[in-house]
């Protein structure tokens, strides 16, 4: 019989959901501003431009100016694999792996 592998989880540290100091930074480079009011043609060119990159619209309230969608993708990492297939030749057991994964966005204006 083959001896069994526990695994187990670390603590987490305190600061773990600390922003970083660049995090104002970087979030005003992501940050984009128009020079328009128009806020029906903002998000027009939002929807089209999550369209562009493979998102589809799940929700969307144009008065509150809030656009949200989603794409599926794979998960499947060689890694996660690899090491799924060790377990089972050590343990015996079957190891879940990813297979898909749910990517979202969010706009809000």
């Amino acid at each position: 019989m083959l001896p069994h592998i526990a695994f187990g989880c670390a603590a987490i540290p305190k600061d773990a959901l600390r922003l970083s100091q660049t995090a104002l930074q970087e979030r005003q480079m992501k940050s984009r501003k128009f020079e328009t009011t128009d806020e029906s043609f903002i998000l027009t060119a939002c929807a089209g431009l999550m369209q562009d990159m493979g998102f589809h619209r799940d929700e969307s309230e144009t008065e509150l100016g809030i656009l949200v969608g989603s794409k599926q993708r794979t998960a499947v990492q060689a890694a996660q694999i690899a090491a799924a297939v060790l377990v089972a030749a050590l343990t015996g057991e079957v190891m879940p792996t990813d297979q898909r994964q749910t990517i979202r966005c969010s706009i809000v204006t």
